[in-house]
């Protein structure tokens, strides 16, 4: 077993099929297959299900268990050629929700960058689900969510929790406070924020309410609200950005969403190092700075 059939194995499970692996990868399936069952022949295991007419790879329940340590095995390796290659010998990796890397963490990381040069940052945006692997793995250092999942080797640590406000193109007509017994649904462009805003948004347009949008993607909403006459209820950091376009308004909401909230993944029993510390300085700085409730000690 060597790096290459480690990098095999993790292109399958990240593609999803041996095809697409061998695509990006720029090798034959043929020649993937083979290193494959090579690996699992040395390993004693089966890391795939395999079955006629199954076009996706599915872990078993051992290759569930051989994922986290060949995540290890890469993470360790990359490090490794960081320091003698860069002459680094201290670095923090951080996985994050796009939301948060896109409208906050941006500028702390800049913040931070400015001010530890001798750190080499190692940033992903992944979703929140796959944020927690990255970290139960030990490929991340910690994590910025804003769902508390369960694990068993996590500890989710609330951060700070930030205000939910109505913002819309200027050609959307309402006053300046604006209530949600007003507002035409129709016309929403929706994204699923966290938990208790999808509560908040069921309640007040009923589950089967069908909006302008509904998008995972803050591109295509900033996008709609900034081209069409519509709305969103948006995380007062999103706000704070996407209000710098003059056809964007943020106004009063009354009945608002309650406060989204943003924890820290962190293994349990395992310090926080001086590196995200001080990261986690520079967060608060920012986020107060937007208005946010810093609630860590």
């Amino acid at each position: 077993m060597n790096r290459t059939d480690i990098q095999i194995f993790l292109a399958v499970v990240e593609y999803g099929s041996l095809s697409k692996a061998a695509e990006n990868l720029f090798q034959r399936q043929s020649t993937l297959s083979t290193r494959l069952l090579a690996l699992e022949k040395e390993l004693g295991i089966t890391l795939f299900t395999r079955g006629k007419g199954v076009r996706n790879t599915e872990l078993t329940e051992a290759g569930e268990d051989f994922l986290l340590i060949a995540e290890k095995w890469e993470r360790l390796w990359a490090e490794t050629m960081e320091i003698s290659e860069k002459g680094h010998s201290r670095s923090l990796s951080i996985s994050a929700i796009y939301s948060l890397n896109a409208y906050i963490l941006n500028e702390v990381y800049m913040l931070y960058a400015g001010q530890n040069p001798q750190v080499s940052l190692q940033l992903r945006t992944r979703r929140s689900d796959e944020s927690y692997h990255l970290v139960e793995s030990g490929i991340a250092d910690a994590a910025f969510v804003t769902k508390d999942l369960y694990s068993k080797r996590l500890i989710a640590v609330p951060l700070f929790y930030e205000k939910m406000v109505f913002v819309c193109n200027a050609g959307y007509k309402t006053g300046k406070e604006v209530s949600p017994r007003g507002l035409d649904v129709s016309k929403e462009v929706l994204v699923d924020w966290h938990h208790e805003f999808s509560r908040w948004n069921e309640y007040w347009f009923g589950e089967n309410a069908t909006p302008r949008v509904y998008t995972d993607d803050l591109t295509l909403m900033e996008t709609f609200l900034g081209k069409e006459a519509c709305w969103a209820a948006v995380p007062v950091s999103v706000a704070h950005s996407i209000r710098k376009n003059p056809k964007i308004k943020q106004k009063t909401l009354i009945d608002a969403p309650l406060d989204r909230p943003v924890y820290m993944l962190l293994r349990r029993n395992t310090p926080m190092s001086e590196e995200l510390s001080a990261l986690i300085s520079n967060l608060k700085e920012v986020v107060t700075g937007q208005g946010a409730n810093w609630v860590f000690s």
